[in-house]
């Protein structure tokens, strides 16, 4: 059960990297772990399939010793897939959110976005780039992978929020340039259409009080 359960939340993650990465460029690793693992899953069933099999001591060890290698794999998959999610929701942010959004918007719409959101993802980098040192390892007892999952779910919530906010940030941006052009014919009929409507009423009266009294 421990190499199914570990398949089953380790696939989760697979799949979300795969929906933030549609190009699959990140998940080369995810599925050659993926790979290796399922050739440790083979040996273990081809020894258990084998005619001459007996729940010896030696068989056992050898299949604790594929289920190890197999879950040290499952492991590795899962690091890589989180190693997506972080770099999928970053670049998304980055070039999807916020990619010509005026600083002002994010400032007057999303003000925790330099407050909490841009100081939390640098942490959620350093964090990614000490967790990731143990899929080398094989992490047998999940405790760091469990750690780097909450920091890949900490990214998936900041993407979320931000994502939530794209509506108020385009509304602000189209208020900012109806209220940029309304400024500027304000500026525009200030400037040059009262002065020229000014000039020519002048010249007009001008006109008229030579007509009526020269």
């Amino acid at each position: 059960m421990r190499l199914v359960d570990l398949y089953t939340g380790v696939k989760s993650f697979i799949l979300k990297a795969e929906e933030l990465d549609a190009r699959l460029e990140s998940n080369i690793a995810v599925i050659k772990e993926q790979r290796d693992a399922l050739d440790h899953v083979m040996r273990f069933i081809g020894r258990c399939l084998k005619n001459d099999f007996e729940e010896s001591e030696k068989d056992q060890d050898y299949i604790s010793l594929q289920i190890d290698k197999a879950c040290g794999h499952l492991y590795r998959a899962g690091y890589d897939s989180l190693d997506g999610i972080i770099a999928s929701v970053t670049v998304r942010i980055r070039d999807d959110y916020l990619r010509e959004v005026p600083l002002e918007s994010i400032r007057d719409v999303m003000p925790e976005y330099w407050s909490d959101y841009v100081p939390k993802l640098d942490e959620i980098k350093i964090k990614a780039g000490k967790h990731r040192e143990q899929k080398d390892i094989g992490d047998s007892n999940g405790e760091s992978f469990a750690a780097y999952q909450e920091i890949a779910l900490d990214a998936l919530r900041i993407d979320n929020a931000i994502r939530d906010k794209r509506a108020a940030l385009q509304d602000h941006i189209k208020k900012a340039e109806e209220d940029a052009n309304t400024r500027q014919k304000k500026e525009w009929k200030e400037r040059y259409l009262i002065p020229a409507g000014t000039a020519i009423l002048g010249a007009v009266a001008g006109w008229l009080l030579v007509v009526l009294f020269g």
